[in-house]
Order: structure tokens, then sequence, then C-alpha cells
């Protein structure tokens, strides 16, 4: 559960019914990826709803990427984002920053993050979020401790202040914990 609470630059769309999408093989480092989905809302629609083109590079430590989402609806909906990360080893960092326009409302919201591995099982993050949205609080911010116990079993527990935009939970902390069992 990276992060509940502390995200800023989300667009609000991700893979639906009646999604193609086209990954490219690893290119010395470069991904690409074309895609869009038929909204399952929209039965008598022919084309494309959404449309994301996305293009990812990792030299070593360090990624970078870019993609760009299109809804076709009334408002043409769409979102430029740009981030990058690092990882120097027990310490990895992260940034993005989107441009968008949702339902005539432009903003420009980023993100900070960073995971610090304090052990091999222990893992420390910390997240703050800028949502540039014309509320009272448009930041948000959260920590999360996760503990490797072994054989697929993890634990976690987080803490978040996120904004006032945040769904059901807006402007309410939130306390999180829970296991994780991967088999």
């Amino acid at each position: 559960m990276p992060f509940i609470g502390a995200r800023a630059s989300d667009v609000g769309l991700f893979l639906e019914d009646g999604s193609v999408f086209y990954f490219s093989p690893n290119l010395g480092g470069l991904e690409l990826a074309i895609g869009g989905s038929m909204l399952a809302s929209n039965d008598d629609s022919k084309t494309l709803d959404t449309t994301t083109v996305s293009a990812r590079y990792n030299f070593e430590d360090l990624y970078v990427s870019a993609t760009y989402v299109e809804a076709d609806n009334e408002t043409s909906d769409d979102g430029i984002s740009l981030a990058a990360s690092y990882d120097f080893g027990i310490v990895t960092v992260a940034g993005s920053i989107t441009d968008k326009d949702i339902d005539n409302v432009s903003s420009t919201p980023y993100e900070l993050v960073a995971s610090f591995n304090a052990t091999d099982e222990l893992t420390l993050k910390l997240a703050y979020a800028d949502s540039d949205l014309d509320v009272s609080k448009d930041t948000s911010v959260a920590v999360e401790a996760t503990y490797a116990f072994g054989s697929g079993v993890t634990g976690f527990v987080g803490y978040a202040m996120p904004d006032d935009n945040f769904g059901t939970t807006a402007g309410n902390d939130i306390l999180s914990f829970g296991v994780q069992v991967v088999f």
C-alpha cells in the first residue's frame, strides 16, 4: 500500500475494459507503450475513448519517463507527465510533475518520494504531494514502514495527511496497517 493519501499527479485514467496496449521490447534502455481503451459505459463508440503514449528510459540507476494521456469526452481531458527516479543504493528518490486539464480545470501537480532501506527487511518511505488545486489544503504527506518477515510475508504501517480533495477521507488523517502475503 504505497503512499495512500499522498498522490498528486493521477489523471484519473487507468486500464479499463476494452483496453488495447502495445509495449515495446527494451531497446537499449528505451521502452515505449501506446494504446487506449473503449469505455464500457460508451458501447456505441467505434473509436478509442482514451489514448496513451508513453516512453521510459533507463540508464543504470536513473529512470526517466514521459506519458501523454488524452480522453475523448465532453471536456477533452488530457495530461502530460514527466518523472524521474534515481537509486543510490540504500536510498531511492523520485519525483514527477504533470500538466493536466481535467473537466476544464488546469493544474500542475507534483510529487516527491524517497525510500530508505534501513536493513534488508525494513524499508521506510516518505511522500510529499501538491495537487495544485484551489482548495484550502492541497498538499499531502505520507510515511510508511514495511518489514519483510520472509517467505513472501510483508507487514506495513502507514500514516497519511491527505489534501482536502482526497475522496471520502478528504482532509482526514489516515492510519493504515496490514500484512501482504505473496504466494
